[in-house]
């Protein structure tokens, strides 16, 4: 028989082993996990989740397994038609790419999701260039933008010589921001941890999970052109830890960008947010998220009856 000590982070832990013929006494039921999962939509509705009726843009207890349906008016209040559903944060399986049905089912798989519904927004100006969004480094699903936040992005950088090339040479301009996901340096990590959370309450444990680059490129008929000016256009950004993540402690997001590190938000709570979380970020600005790392020891008893 084993005996846990419960610990937390900053200690270690300590398994003791106890001569055989001890009783446990414990109902398995009370010991297993049941995850639950969100399933989120902007610009459209959770209809059901299971043999739940939802009816919102959000269901907090979603289980693994789970049938979804979302539902995305045809053409939306403003007059705009409906493109296709595509995932802005999180995953499931078979689930990829630009969906064109308004009304889609799925099911849940061990993962938080949220469906962004796009709609055929106009452009802020005629002549404004196209914005669109690249993950590199991290998986699909692991950072995204709002779309209806799209058209006044594409607006923001376009130039007197990006309206040029569009309306008098045909060409395509396109602007993109990527999330470029990398390993925190260690100047990076050692510049955070005495400001963090993890880093004051739990040294020992403290982990830098990543760090993120936000950047904008432009593009000239796909090739990538350089801009005279830099854009530091605030967005909205949704985020998904992934899965081997979502069981640590204490998730906290620093922008790092002037060698100053401000505190943009805390990730808490994650028995019930799977690390789904958002922040509101600025292009080509640098971001460390740390944790504060946590061990968790499970019992199972392949013996029952002995």
């Amino acid at each position: 028989m084993w005996q846990e000590e419960r610990v937390i982070p900053q200690f270690q832990i300590l398994l003791q082993k106890l001569s055989d013929g001890n009783a446990i006494t414990a109902n398995p039921g009370d010991m297993a996990d049941a995850p639950k999962y969100i399933v989120e939509t902007v610009n459209g509705e959770v209809v059901s989740v299971g043999s739940n009726s939802v009816g919102s843009n959000s269901y907090t207890d979603a289980k693994a397994g789970e049938v979804v349906s979302l539902h995305a008016d045809p053409v939306n209040a403003a007059g705009y038609n409906f493109k296709y559903w595509q995932v802005l944060a999180g995953r499931a399986v078979g689930v990829t790419g630009k969906i064109p049905t308004n009304d889609y089912t799925f099911t849940m798989s061990n993962s938080n999701i949220v469906f962004k519904a796009v709609y055929d927004l106009p452009k802020v100006a005629a002549d404004d260039a196209d914005a669109d969004e690249e993950i590199r480094g991290g998986a699909v699903g692991e950072f995204g933008l709002d779309p209806n936040q799209i058209p006044a992005l594409a607006h923001e950088p376009t130039t007197p010589q990006d309206q040029s090339l569009i309306g008098v040479n045909g060409a395509k301009v396109d602007y993109r921001v990527i999330f470029s996901k990398r390993n925190a340096s260690n100047a990076e990590s050692a510049l955070v941890k005495p400001v963090s959370v993890s880093g004051m309450d739990h040294p020992d444990a403290y982990t830098p999970a990543y760090a993120l680059d936000i950047e904008l490129e432009r593009y000239v008929d796909g090739r990538k052109v350089g801009r005279a000016t830099a854009s530091n256009a605030s967005i909205d950004v949704t985020a998904q830890l992934p899965a081997a993540d979502t069981d640590q402690l204490d998730y906290e997001i620093f922008d790092v960008t002037t060698g100053t590190p401000v505190a943009m938000s805390y990730v808490g709570d994650l028995d019930n947010n799977a690390g789904l979380f958002k922040f509101t970020a600025n292009l080509n600005h640098t971001y460390v998220v740390v944790y504060s790392k946590v061990f968790k020891v499970v019992f199972v008893d392949n013996k029952p009856g002995t």
